[in-house]
Protein backbone atom coordinates (compact mmCIF):
# COMPACT_ATOMS: atom_id res chain seq x y z
CA UNK A 1 0.00 0.00 0.00
CA UNK A 2 1.30 3.32 -1.01
CA UNK A 3 0.95 5.89 1.96
CA UNK A 4 0.19 9.90 1.62
CA UNK A 5 3.29 12.02 1.06
CA UNK A 6 4.60 13.66 4.34
CA UNK A 7 3.75 16.61 2.37
CA UNK A 8 0.37 16.10 2.86
CA UNK A 9 0.75 16.73 6.76
CA UNK A 10 3.34 19.58 5.93
CA UNK A 11 2.65 23.54 4.64
CA UNK A 12 5.49 23.43 2.70
CA UNK A 13 6.28 20.77 -0.37
CA UNK A 14 10.13 19.90 -0.66
CA UNK A 15 11.39 19.17 -4.28
CA UNK A 16 14.77 17.66 -5.34
CA UNK A 17 16.70 17.98 -8.84
CA UNK A 18 19.81 16.34 -9.98
CA UNK A 19 21.49 18.69 -11.99
CA UNK A 20 25.00 18.91 -13.41
CA UNK A 21 27.18 20.42 -10.30
CA UNK A 22 27.59 24.16 -12.67
CA UNK A 23 23.81 24.40 -13.06
CA UNK A 24 22.77 23.55 -9.01
CA UNK A 25 22.40 27.77 -8.42
CA UNK A 26 19.94 27.76 -11.41
CA UNK A 27 18.28 24.37 -10.70
CA UNK A 28 14.70 25.44 -10.62
CA UNK A 29 14.71 28.20 -13.04
CA UNK A 30 13.56 28.14 -16.38
CA UNK A 31 15.62 25.71 -19.28
CA UNK A 32 17.94 26.60 -21.43
CA UNK A 33 17.53 23.99 -23.74
CA UNK A 34 13.80 22.80 -23.74
CA UNK A 35 13.05 19.10 -24.86
CA UNK A 36 9.20 18.11 -25.29
CA UNK A 37 8.78 16.10 -22.38
CA UNK A 38 6.14 13.84 -20.68
CA UNK A 39 3.79 16.29 -19.34
CA UNK A 40 4.17 19.43 -21.50
CA UNK A 41 5.81 20.25 -24.87
CA UNK A 42 8.95 22.28 -25.22
CA UNK A 43 8.62 24.61 -23.22
CA UNK A 44 11.44 26.94 -21.49
CA UNK A 45 9.38 28.09 -18.18
CA UNK A 46 8.60 24.19 -17.01
CA UNK A 47 10.94 22.46 -14.89
CA UNK A 48 10.40 19.15 -13.87
CA UNK A 49 11.32 18.14 -9.99
CA UNK A 50 10.84 15.29 -7.78
CA UNK A 51 8.85 15.30 -4.40
CA UNK A 52 12.08 12.90 -3.13
CA UNK A 53 15.93 12.56 -3.56
CA UNK A 54 15.20 9.04 -4.49
CA UNK A 55 12.94 9.97 -7.37
CA UNK A 56 14.94 12.79 -8.66
CA UNK A 57 18.26 10.10 -9.14
CA UNK A 58 15.80 8.16 -10.65
CA UNK A 59 14.46 10.79 -13.14
CA UNK A 60 18.08 11.98 -14.02
CA UNK A 61 18.96 8.42 -14.95
CA UNK A 62 16.18 7.92 -17.02
CA UNK A 63 16.60 10.91 -18.86
CA UNK A 64 20.20 11.21 -19.30
CA UNK A 65 22.54 10.01 -22.14
CA UNK A 66 24.83 7.14 -22.14
CA UNK A 67 27.71 8.19 -21.80
CA UNK A 68 30.09 10.09 -19.32
CA UNK A 69 28.02 11.24 -16.14
CA UNK A 70 28.84 15.07 -15.65
CA UNK A 71 29.98 16.26 -11.44
CA UNK A 72 26.25 16.02 -9.71
CA UNK A 73 24.65 18.12 -7.39
CA UNK A 74 21.64 16.70 -5.39
CA UNK A 75 19.53 20.39 -5.15
CA UNK A 76 16.56 20.59 -2.73
CA UNK A 77 14.12 23.20 -2.90
CA UNK A 78 10.68 24.42 -0.89
CA UNK A 79 7.49 25.69 -2.11
CA UNK A 80 4.32 26.58 0.03
CA UNK A 81 1.92 23.67 -0.13
CA UNK A 82 -0.81 26.25 -1.63
CA UNK A 83 1.10 26.95 -4.21
CA UNK A 84 0.86 23.13 -5.86
CA UNK A 85 -2.16 22.23 -7.83
CA UNK A 86 -2.69 18.41 -8.45
CA UNK A 87 -3.59 16.67 -11.78
CA UNK A 88 -6.53 15.41 -12.27
CA UNK A 89 -8.17 12.31 -14.02
CA UNK A 90 -5.28 10.81 -16.23
CA UNK A 91 -5.46 9.22 -20.01
CA UNK A 92 -4.84 5.21 -19.64
CA UNK A 93 -1.81 5.27 -21.25
CA UNK A 94 -0.53 8.28 -19.22
CA UNK A 95 2.99 6.74 -18.59
CA UNK A 96 3.47 5.48 -22.35
CA UNK A 97 6.56 6.10 -24.29
CA UNK A 98 7.06 7.55 -26.84
CA UNK A 99 5.17 10.68 -25.01
CA UNK A 100 1.51 11.31 -25.66
CA UNK A 101 0.38 14.66 -27.30
CA UNK A 102 -3.08 13.97 -25.29
CA UNK A 103 -0.62 13.96 -22.00
CA UNK A 104 1.32 16.75 -22.82
CA UNK A 105 -1.72 18.68 -23.29
CA UNK A 106 -2.68 19.13 -19.45
CA UNK A 107 0.59 20.41 -18.93
CA UNK A 108 0.99 22.94 -21.32
CA UNK A 109 -2.86 23.83 -20.49
CA UNK A 110 -2.02 23.93 -16.83
CA UNK A 111 1.14 26.20 -17.95
CA UNK A 112 -0.87 28.99 -20.18
CA UNK A 113 -3.83 29.25 -17.37
CA UNK A 114 -1.34 30.10 -14.70
CA UNK A 115 -3.77 28.64 -11.91
CA UNK A 116 -0.54 27.30 -9.74
CA UNK A 117 3.17 27.37 -9.80
CA UNK A 118 3.65 24.33 -9.36
CA UNK A 119 1.51 20.72 -10.82
CA UNK A 120 1.98 17.19 -8.77
CA UNK A 121 2.37 14.57 -11.28
CA UNK A 122 2.55 10.88 -10.94
CA UNK A 123 6.01 9.70 -11.93
CA UNK A 124 5.81 6.98 -14.40
CA UNK A 125 9.55 5.43 -13.97
CA UNK A 126 8.70 4.95 -10.15
CA UNK A 127 4.99 3.97 -8.37
CA UNK A 128 4.13 6.09 -5.28
CA UNK A 129 6.88 9.23 -6.55
CA UNK A 130 5.38 12.24 -7.39
CA UNK A 131 7.19 14.95 -9.86
CA UNK A 132 6.02 18.60 -9.97
CA UNK A 133 6.22 20.83 -12.95
CA UNK A 134 7.38 24.29 -11.94
CA UNK A 135 5.96 27.26 -13.91
CA UNK A 136 9.03 29.20 -13.77
CA UNK A 137 6.58 32.06 -15.45
CA UNK A 138 4.19 32.25 -12.62
CA UNK A 139 3.84 35.35 -10.54
CA UNK A 140 4.39 32.91 -7.51
CA UNK A 141 7.56 31.70 -9.16
CA UNK A 142 9.79 33.69 -6.35
CA UNK A 143 8.17 31.30 -3.24
CA UNK A 144 10.38 28.30 -3.92
CA UNK A 145 13.32 28.95 -1.50
CA UNK A 146 16.49 26.50 -2.04
CA UNK A 147 17.62 24.38 1.05
CA UNK A 148 20.58 22.57 -0.39
CA UNK A 149 22.52 21.52 -2.57
CA UNK A 150 25.17 18.86 -2.10
CA UNK A 151 27.83 17.44 -4.46
CA UNK A 152 26.52 13.92 -5.53
CA UNK A 153 28.02 11.01 -6.87
CA UNK A 154 26.25 8.32 -8.83
CA UNK A 155 26.87 4.89 -7.35
CA UNK A 156 28.79 3.23 -10.70
CA UNK A 157 26.14 0.26 -10.15
CA UNK A 158 23.53 2.36 -11.30
CA UNK A 159 25.99 4.55 -14.25
CA UNK A 160 25.89 1.17 -16.04
CA UNK A 161 22.47 1.64 -16.82
CA UNK A 162 22.63 2.37 -20.83
CA UNK A 163 23.95 -1.17 -21.22
CA UNK A 164 20.44 -2.50 -20.49
CA UNK A 165 19.00 -0.24 -23.24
Amino acid sequence: MITPHRDALERDVHVWRVVARDQAAAAFTASRNPKPGRWCGADPRVVYVSDSPGGAVLEFLAHAAPGEVPALSLVQGRVPADAVEAVGTLPADWAAVPYRPAVQAIGDAWAAAGRSYALRVPSAVCPGVDNLLLNCAHANAGQLVTVSHVDFVLDARLAKQDAAR
